[in-house]
C-alpha cells in the first residue's frame, strides 16, 4: 500500500467522525470521498546509518527498546536492532545530521501527509534491507472520542473495502480481528501491492496495518517490507504488538 492511499484511509476516519453521533454506531453509513493528498509511493533510501546518539549506544542498541506516544496514550517494544524517530521538525533535522536520506525519507512523510503521523520505525540490521528500502512501519494516530463508538469490525471493514476500489494494483488478501495477550482488541489488514521502478520487474510488496483503540483515539502501524523479508520481519512485528500498552 503506497502512503497516499494510506492517508486517504485515515483522513476518511478522521474527517467522518466529527459528523457522526454516538448512537448511530454500529451503523452502515460509507466513508465519504476521500481527501486527495500529494506524491507518495515507495521512497528509495539508501543504506541506513543510525545517529550518532544511537551509534554510540551499541551494544545497548542491539537489544530491545521501549517506545511511546503520550498524547495517544500507548506504549510499545521496539524489535532488537530497530529504532524509532518522531515525525517532527526538530527530530528530523537531528536525523539528517547524520543521515541525510532518512531525513529526506521522513520530510516526505511529513509533507505528503494529515498531520497524523507521529513516528517512522524502522529496522537498522543491513539484511534487513531490500531495493535500498528497511523493513519500517509507520505510526499514525487519530484522535477523536467517538472512535470508541466503531466496532473494530466496521473499522477494519470499511477501510478493506476503500482501499480495494482506491487501488487498482494493491490486493487485498485478509481482514480479521484478534485479541493480544494482553487483551487489547486489535483489527488487521493484510494487503500486497504490485511496485515497478522501470529497473526490474514488478515487486508484490507486503504490507500489515493494525488498528488498536487508546482513551483518546486510535492507533494505526503500517508494515510495509520486501516480500523477501516478510518471513523474517513479521513476527518481529507480531511480537512488537503484543508488547503494546495502554496508558
Amino acid at each position: 500500500m503506497n502512503l497516499k492511499l494510506l492517508n486517504c484511509m485515515i483522513a476518511i476516519l478522521a474527517l467522518a467522525l466529527p459528523a457522526c453521533q454516538p448512537a448511530e454506531f454500529p451503523g452502515g453509513s460509507e466513508f465519504p470521498s476521500p481527501v486527495a493528498s500529494l506524491e507518495a509511493g515507495w521512497i528509495p533510501m539508501e543504506t541506513l546509518t543510525p545517529p550518532a546518539s544511537q551509534a554510540s549506544a551499541e551494544p545497548a542498541a542491539a537489544s530491545a527498546a521501549g517506545w511511546g506516544d503520550a498524547a495517544g496514550g500507548y506504549q510499545l517494544t521496539l524489535p532488537p536492532d530497530w529504532a524509532a524517530v518522531t515525525l517532527e521538525p526538530e527530530s528530523i533535522r537531528l536525523a539528517g545530521a547524520d543521515n541525510p536520506s532518512l531525513a529526506q525519507t521522513l520530510e516526505h512523510i511529513r509533507e505528503t501527509g494529515f498531520g497524523l503521523e507521529r513516528a517512522f520505525l524502522y529496522s537498522r540490521d543491513p539484511s534487513q534491507v531490500r531495493a535500498g528500502q528497511p523493513a519500517q512501519i509507520l505510526v499514525y494516530f487519530v484522535q477523536h472520542d467517538l472512535i470508541a463508538f466503531v466496532p473494530m469490525s466496521e473499522l477494519v471493514q470499511m477501510g478493506a473495502e476503500q482501499l480495494q476500489k482506491l487501488d487498482a494494483d494493491m490486493t487485498i488478501t485478509s481482514t480479521s480481528v484478534a485479541r493480544t495477550a494482553s487483551g487489547l482488541d486489535i483489527g488487521i489488514l493484510e494487503a500486497t501491492e504490485r511496485l515497478s521502478d522501470n529497473s526490474s520487474a514488478p515487486i508484490a510488496l507486503y504490507d500489515k496495518i493494525v488498528i488498536f483503540k487508546t482513551s483518546s483515539g486510535a492507533a494505526i502501524l503500517m508494515l510495509r517490507t520486501h516480500p523477501d523479508l516478510q518471513e523474517a520481519i513479521v513476527p518481529l512485528f507480531d511480537r512488537m504488538i503484543e508488547t503494546v500498552r495502554i496508558s
